[in-house]
């Protein structure tokens, strides 16, 4: 009786064995791997498909694909059999997302950091596919086109793409030296040169240095320019603000002016009236010297789009003197000037004349 209970339970660890390695739909060795995929999609196999599985094909035969990654390929595969997946739409997505990071991941750590942080999206959704398909779309359209963010309205990418990933407390994008970009309806609007990490789930970027221009309104990019620090943008809105900025305007200044920086998406709108991008100093005390020939300015300094305004307050009025020979004729006094080329233009001015005793 003792030897029968023992061949009875080994006998049920066999089956139990076989159970548990029937129950997974896809192994790990490569050859084995790629026919359940075929045998999955069906006679049908979609062309987007049938390219896909060569692609894994001589990834296998030319040794970017190794054997840890087939059993992490297959283990993940399993899992999200299990949830509520499209099996075979959401099979396809897991299947490109994966081949873009393993095979163009900048680094070993890129690649460790975007499947762990799949792997903790499938356990704490065990049964519900709805979080991890938003991160395998948004893997795809970040690797293969720079894509960030989008929506109909909206999309914000960098140039370069890259393939690059981190996770701290959180799983994020490392940037260095990209032009990030945000368009929609037409137009755009670009920080060059910026760096910084994105969080996905947050739609946060975190920014160090970067440079703006006024390039797009037909003002030299190394003419008027502002160089940003540190920042942060929500990549859902269209629109930001970021404060602390030295503005570089080597038609009016010899040194950086500080200041905050607006811009924003305007489709349709002709540079001479988008206002955008707009710069405000802190200082209500900036100095121009022969802001026209004769002429010099102190207060405010603000662009909007290709506009250049004084903007003060009633307590701070901007002036403008005029000179002759040499020595002020005229203070102007406003708490808003527009400036043009040939011509300054005031909002209720004040008009002194300096006199021989003054």
């Amino acid at each position: 009786m003792k030897k029968s209970g023992i061949l009875v339970i080994l006998i049920l660890g066999c089956l139990i064995q076989v159970m548990g390695q029937e129950a997974a739909r896809f192994h790990s060795d490569p050859k084995l791997f790629l026919q359940e995929a075929r045998d999955l999609f069906g006679s049908r196999l979609p062309e987007e498909s049938r390219v896909l599985l060569l692609q894994y094909e001589a990834a296998q035969k030319n040794g970017q694909l190794e054997e840890n990654h087939w059993i992490d390929l297959a283990g993940k595969a399993n899992r999200i059999e299990k949830t509520d997946a499209r099996l075979l739409a959401d099979f396809q997505l897991l299947l490109e997302a994966y081949f873009q990071v393993a095979t163009h991941s900048k680094a070993q750590k890129d690649y460790l950091s975007w499947s762990s942080n799949l792997d903790k999206i499938l356990q704490e959704n065990r049964n519900n596919f709805s979080q991890a398909q938003p991160f395998l779309e948004f893997t795809i359209n970040y690797s293969t086109r720079g894509i960030l963010y989008q929506t109909r309205a909206l999309q914000w990418h960098i140039k370069p793409a890259l393939c690059e990933f981190g996770f701290d407390s959180a799983f994020y994008v490392p940037l260095n030296s990209v032009d990030l970009v945000a368009s929609g309806s037409g137009d755009s609007i670009t920080i060059n040169n910026t760096g910084g990490r994105y969080y996905p789930d947050k739609r946060l970027f975190f920014g160090e240095n970067g440079k703006i221009t006024w390039e797009k309104l037909n003002i030299p990019a190394n003419q008027v320019f502002v160089i940003l620090k540190k920042f942060q943008l929500n990549l859902t809105r269209s629109v930001y603000e970021i404060d602390s900025v030295n503005l570089i305007d080597r038609r009016y200044f010899t040194n950086p002016v500080i200041g905050r920086i607006e811009n924003k998406i305007l489709p349709g709108m002709a540079p001479e009236v988008a206002g955008y991008p707009r710069f405000t100093s802190y200082d209500n005390r900036n100095r121009i010297k022969n802001l026209y020939p004769g002429m010099d300015y102190e207060g405010g300094f603000s662009l909007q789009g290709i506009k250049v305004l004084g903007e003060g307050m009633a307590s701070k009025k901007n002036v403008l003197t005029i000179f002759y020979n040499q020595k002020p004729l005229y203070r102007l006094a406003s708490t808003f000037f527009s400036f043009k080329p040939d011509q300054a233009r005031g909002i209720n001015t004040e008009a002194s004349i300096y006199l021989e005793t003054d």
